[in-house]
């Protein structure tokens, strides 16, 4: 008797599938996690057409000279601000200093509120705040007045040009990425050189 074989059945492998007919606790593959399991597909990224992105690239490039335009007109204006502020020379250029503190400082906050809010709102609302603050500047009785705000138009003033470029990337394809982003600096050296004849009518006149 000790000779005899004793019969066994063969195992059975353990799936999934029989774990649960056989009212173990595994459970099936279910289709959520058979669709995580496949990899993901790439959107290809879309833009737009050739007339949106030349509105585009002309918004942009005035929202640049907005700010490019400013800087070269304060200079002809300071000595006749000075005049009517009733202040010294070392008293008025803080109002061309705490301008471009504030915007340096301020800049590289123009990233974070372009992801945060969107690129497009960042300028809108960069545009009409930098254009108030200016009328304001314009309207200041007193030289505290004037250089606080000043540094608030440069802190309002800061997202313009970075957001303005950022745009002009992100709406054209990546071959076409350079030609526009030489365009939109043309501006950037044109304004400077009628910046200062402007400056001048405008304080003669105004």
């Amino acid at each position: 008797l000790l000779n005899v074989p004793i019969y066994r059945p063969p195992r059975r492998a353990f799936t999934v599938a029989a774990g649960y007919h056989a009212g173990l606790r595994a459970t099936p593959p279910s289709r959520a996690g058979a669709r995580r399991n496949q990899p993901r597909r790439l959107r290809m990224p879309t833009y737009p057409s050739p007339s949106v992105r030349l509105r585009i690239q002309w918004c942009t490039s005035l929202a640049t000279v907005l700010q490019v335009m400013n800087i070269a007109m304060i200079n002809i204006a300071l000595p006749h601000m000075q005049a009517e502020l009733g202040a010294t020379p070392d008293e008025i250029s803080w109002g061309l200093t705490s301008y471009l503190i504030a915007t340096a400082v301020c800049i590289p906050l123009s990233g974070y509120l372009a992801d945060r809010f969107s690129p497009r709102r960042v300028l809108i609302w960069a545009i009409v705040s930098f254009s108030v603050v200016s009328v304001l500047c314009g309207l200041a009785v007193n030289l505290p007045e004037f250089i606080a705000l000043r540094l608030l138009q440069g802190v309002l003033g800061a997202p313009l040009v970075p957001v303005a470029q950022l745009i002009v990337v992100n709406s054209h394809p990546p071959e076409e990425q350079t030609r526009a982003l030489a365009l939109w600096s043309v501006c950037s050296m044109v304004v400077p050189v009628f910046g200062p004849t402007a400056g001048a009518w405008l304080t003669d006149e105004l």
